[in-house]
């Protein structure tokens, strides 16, 4: 598999969490149901997970380049305001 599916396949991840949070509450005023916040508990870690072995992917595949390494960065900045998006919501700042 190449890498930059690896880290993309992470990504939507995120994105599942994110409907799943936006579907329920887009206001972040109330308290998620309990196997919602496990499931983006678990998709934050699947993301993480993704994110650290898809350098080893290419490592591993002789794939590794400046333009992979652009789509990682890419894909992690994309990935930070999602997270604070969970956290506004576990925290319940809205």
């Amino acid at each position: 598999m190449a890498p930059n599916m690896v880290t993309l396949i992470g990504l939507f991840g995120n994105f599942a969490a994110l409907a799943l949070i936006l579907f329920y509450d887009t206001a972040f005023k109330e308290e998620l149901p309990l196997w919602a916040s496990v499931f983006i508990c678990l998709m934050i870690f699947f993301y993480q997970t993704m994110d650290a072995i898809d350098g080893k992917q290419a490592r591993r595949t002789g794939t590794s380049g400046p333009l992979g390494q652009l789509f990682d960065h890419g894909c992690d900045a994309i990935a930070t305001p999602v997270l604070f998006i969970f956290s506004t919501q576990t925290f319940i700042l809205g």
